[in-house]
């Protein structure tokens, strides 16, 4: 999705959803093409499910589970694909598995390279992108911002604060608990997912979050 020429977004997502459906995938979500500036409003959510619609029931593609099946090029992308998935997989193991690679940042790093390298592509024009990039329109490429932003009403925030305080009355000696747990296995090193689960029953995101910060400190990227 780009903020400019936000139009145009719907266009690249009608060719994802049928790339998904050619290659026999389990679950599609077709994004809203005003999601790179704002959150969706109806109208842009309508047309993204819409996509799906139509590619259903008008076209039927999704009635054959695997319509390209036996395509060469698309065995040969399925193939290539693949094979590089599994020589990340080889990376990962040789720097001890998940755990090990996230110690090292190395799962964060490629992101970083991966998204740094996209933005060189696209700002040097070698990746082009229509009416981002390549083929402006006359008046050149404007980020389009929307007339309408969904935002919280005073009220709906006054109701969301409220339920959070409320929240933070009924388990204070629960929470006071389980973020002790919490930072104890922080502290310790050990698997907090279970931990985290139970916590979650009884703390805010706010208390969990911040639990942490006192323990592990806040995140900074290293460029």
């Amino acid at each position: 999705m780009h903020a400019q020429e936000v139009d145009f977004n719907d266009i690249r997502t009608t060719l994802q959803a049928l790339n998904a459906v050619y290659d026999n995938c389990n679950s599609l979500h077709t994004n809203a093409y005003d999601e790179a500036i704002t959150t969706p409003t109806e109208e842009s959510v309508r047309r993204a499910i819409a996509i799906q619609m139509i590619i259903n029931h008008e076209f039927g593609m999704a009635k054959n589970q695997n319509p390209l099946q036996g395509s060469f090029i698309i065995d040969e992308l399925t193939d290539l694909t693949e094979e590089a998935v599994l020589m990340e997989f080889d990376r990962i193991t040789e720097r001890g598995g998940v755990l090990g690679a996230m110690e090292t940042g190395y799962q964060r790093g490629k992101i970083q390279e991966e998204s740094l390298w996209y933005e060189k592509l696209k700002n040097s024009g070698e990746l082009p992108i229509i009416g981002v990039n390549t083929f402006l329109s006359s008046t050149g490429s404007p980020t389009v911002v929307r007339p309408e932003v969904i935002r919280a009403t005073e009220g709906e925030k006054k109701n969301q604060l409220n339920t959070l305080e409320n929240l933070h009355t009924a388990w204070k000696s629960e929470a006071e608990l389980a973020l002790g747990e919490l930072k104890n296995a922080a502290a310790e090193g050990t698997n907090t997912f279970e931990i985290l689960m139970e916590t979650a029953k009884v703390c805010s995101i706010g208390q969990i979050t911040n639990s942490l910060y006192r323990i592990g400190g806040r995140y900074r990227r290293n460029m």
